[in-house]
């Protein structure tokens, strides 16, 4: 499976968004040198402003592999101090390679960090 079920997210952390095994469902090639990009959407489907277009580079030598650095400057709608799971946001995740296009919705929790 190339993208995880589900994403939990910390305000204020660097996270590293990975996509395992990005594959050509028809030839069943690997895709090792797509562009990938990350969007995080809110409720309202408004992009956030720092997880806007965060490219996903090719981990070398992997098959299909792709990983991602959202900044730690992150913090979902300008919001303070997160208190408990907040729904309702979505990660796409579009891509393509030689005409292999890919979209991928990934639902998000933003949660509070722990100690």
């Amino acid at each position: 499976m190339p993208a995880p079920a589900i994403i939990y997210m910390t305000p204020g952390n660097t996270k590293v968004i990975q996509i395992f095994g990005l594959q050509d469902l028809v030839s069943q090639n690997f895709l090792n040198s797509a562009t990938l990009q990350a969007t995080l959407y809110d409720q309202q489907s408004n992009p956030d402003p720092v997880l806007n277009n965060i490219s996903l580079e090719y981990v070398a030598a992997s098959e299909g592999n792709y990983q991602g650095i959202v900044p730690g400057t992150f913090n979902p709608g300008g919001q303070g101090p997160v208190a408990g799971l907040l729904s309702g946001y979505t990660l796409k995740i579009s891509g393509s390679q030689a005409g292999v296009t890919c979209d991928f919705e990934i639902p998000v929790q933003i949660a509070p960090r722990r100690q």
